[in-house]
């Protein structure tokens, strides 16, 4: 099954620590976590290391972590520190089909 996330704004600070909690939380019966950038504004220090330990605890577990609809600034940064080849990051405003169910969508970094 796949669970997938929307992030919306940005992807740093105390935000990507409490949305790397949150999916942890929601793992039964997930086999992949889709993470969508395609509203994604900024990506920080905190960011890459959430998704790198996201990917690593993910794939312990023998389940995978995907970015999909990635923006140019968001790539750029991914492949300036190598993840763009350790994370499964389609080309920029690529549709990506999902490889089973989804169950959740949630948003994250939303303002009000």
């Amino acid at each position: 099954m796949v669970r997938s996330y929307l992030i919306r704004d940005e992807l740093s600070g105390t935000q990507a620590l409490e949305f790397a909690a949150s999916v942890a939380a929601r793992l039964d019966g997930v086999d992949r976590v889709e993470l969508s950038m395609r509203r994604a504004g900024l990506l920080d220090v905190t960011g890459v290391a959430v998704l790198v330990r996201m990917y690593g605890q993910l794939a312990r577990q023998g389940r995978a972590l995907a970015l999909t609809d990635v923006p140019a600034h968001i790539a750029a940064q991914l492949q300036l520190v190598g993840l763009s080849r350790v994370l499964a990051t389609p080309a920029v405003s690529d549709a990506v089909a999902s490889s089973g169910p989804v169950t959740r969508t949630a948003a994250v970094g939303a303002r009000g």
